[in-house]
C-alpha cells in the first residue's frame, strides 16, 4: 500500500465528502500504534497485528472508490446552526454546527475488538471532528505523555503536515496535548486527551484562517466530560 493512503487522516478536515469509514480505520491505526508493542506480546505467533488495520484500510479505500459512500454528509455551512451535541456513551458534549455525521467502526485485532466512534460536521469556513476509542483491557497503556506523544507523531506522519506548535493541556486534570499543524496552506488543530483507557481526539481544519478561527475556538473550548470517569477504566 502506497504512502498516499495515509496522508488522508481525518479526511473530513481536508475534503468536502465525509468518508468517515476511512477516518475510523485511520483513527484505529493511530490509536493502536501507541500501544502496539505491548499488544503484540499477546500474539507472538502472528505478524504485527498493526498490519491487520492497514489491510482493512486498503479494502475500505477500494470499496469507496468503486461506488459513492452511503455515509456522505453534505451540510450547507451558511445555514448550519451551532448546537450542543451530546454523546452519553462517549461521556462528552461539544458545540458543533448542524447535525454531526456519525460513524462506528469495529476493528478486529489480536488483542480483541477495538470499537471506534467519530462525529463530524462542516461549514463554509471550517470542518470539525471529535472521536474516541477505548484501549483494549489487554493493552498496557503506560505513561500518558508517551501515549499522547505517539499519537501526535502518528498524526504528523499520516497528515504529512508541518508542526507549527504544541503545548500540554488538561481536561478536568486529565492529561492532554494541543497540536497545531499546517498542510498545503490550511491550518489544522488537534486536541488529544487520555482519560483512563479512553483516547479522545478533536480536530478542526480551517478553509480561511480569519473567518474560521473563532468557530474553531468555540468548538474546541466547548468540549466537556459529562461525568468523572470511573477509576481503573
Amino acid at each position: 500500500m502506497g504512502q498516499p493512503a495515509y496522508t488522508g487522516f481525518l479526511l473530513v478536515l481536508v475534503v468536502p465528502v465525509m468518508k468517515l469509514r476511512i477516518f475510523s480505520t485511520l483513527l484505529a491505526l493511530i490509536t493502536l500504534s501507541a500501544v502496539t508493542p505491548a499488544l503484540a506480546q499477546f500474539r507472538p505467533d502472528r505478524p504485527d497485528f498493526y498490519e491487520d488495520g492497514q489491510r482493512q484500510l486498503e479494502r475500505e479505500i477500494q470499496r469507496l472508490n468503486q461506488k459513492p459512500p452511503a455515509d456522505v454528509l453534505t451540510v450547507d455551512g451558511e445555514q448550519s446552526q451551532w448546537q450542543e451535541f451530546t454523546s452519553k456513551e462517549g461521556n462528552f458534549s461539544v458545540l458543533m454546527p448542524g447535525v454531526p455525521a456519525e460513524e462506528t467502526e469495529v476493528l478486529e485485532t489480536a488483542a480483541g475488538n477495538l470499537e471506534l466512534k467519530g462525529f463530524s460536521s462542516t461549514q463554509s469556513a471550517a470542518r470539525f471532528v471529535v472521536a474516541y476509542s477505548d484501549y483494549p483491557l489487554t493493552a498496557q497503556v503506560g505513561n500518558s505523555e508517551v501515549v499522547l506523544a505517539n499519537v501526535r507523531d502518528q498524526i504528523l506522519e499520516r497528515v504529512g503536515a508541518r508542526l507549527v506548535s504544541e503545548r500540554p493541556i488538561s481536561l478536568n486534570a486529565e492529561p492532554g496535548r494541543e497540536v497545531k499543524l499546517e498542510s498545503e496552506g490550511e491550518p489544522m488543530i488537534f486536541r488529544l486527551f487520555l482519560v483512563g483507557r479512553r483516547l479522545y481526539i478533536l480536530g478542526a481544519g480551517q478553509n480561511n484562517q480569519a473567518s474560521g478561527a473563532e468557530d474553531v475556538a468555540k468548538f474546541l473550548d466547548s468540549f466537556v466530560l459529562l461525568q468523572k470517569p470511573a477509576s481503573g477504566r
